[in-house]
């Protein structure tokens, strides 16, 4: 930029919008070049540009959509207020879903444990040394495994290839250049 066009954008109408929960202040200049406003957010602290641009720390949704002109009015504070809420009650609903999915599968651990230890008691001690020889999975992977069906290898969802009687021969193929009519 040149020091005529700073000075002007200095000059420049600057209208505060508003601020955000965490501080941050939202401005917006009139441009006459393209009709079209910069849109701004200056950050509460200084040091805090570089938060953002690292990805520690987010602008609200609603202030990201209305900085990049995809949404024509800024967001009211009870707008952000409602929206942070929302955002407490859905993470404490995943946290919830989160214990009790844990708490769930350890049920079914310790109730296939209970299982394969009241199969190897019914089982008679001399048949026992014979079984021994088996391979022994991982309680998870012997779940996975009773799950996954036996596939029938009879038949195959591919076409047969062909047995060699085929006299198919591809042929040669080069493209044609065509020259441009100017």
């Amino acid at each position: 930029m040149t020091f005529l066009t700073r000075l002007l954008q200095r000059f420049r109408p600057t209208r505060y919008v508003g601020q955000d929960l965490a501080g941050n202040r939202f401005y917006e200049q009139t441009n006459t070049a393209n009709g079209r406003p910069r849109r701004t957010v200056q950050y509460r602290n200084p040091e805090d540009v570089w938060q953002y641009i690292g990805g520690r720390q987010k602008l609200a949704i609603q202030w990201s959509t209305w900085l990049s002109h995809t949404r024509q009015h800024p967001p009211t504070l009870e707008e952000l207020r409602t929206d942070a809420e929302r955002q407490r009650r859905v993470q404490a609903n995943v946290a919830l879903i989160e214990a009790r999915d844990r708490e769930e599968r350890a049920q079914v651990l310790r109730l296939q444990q209970e299982s394969n230890t009241a199969k190897s008691i019914e089982r008679p001690r001399e048949l026992v040394g014979i079984h021994q020889q088996e391979t022994q999975y991982p309680l998870e992977e012997q779940a996975q495994s009773e799950m996954v069906p036996e596939h029938n290898n009879n038949t195959s969802p591919l076409p047969k290839m062909g047995t060699g009687t085929d006299t198919y021969e591809p042929e040669a193929w080069t493209p044609r250049t065509h020259a441009r009519g100017g």
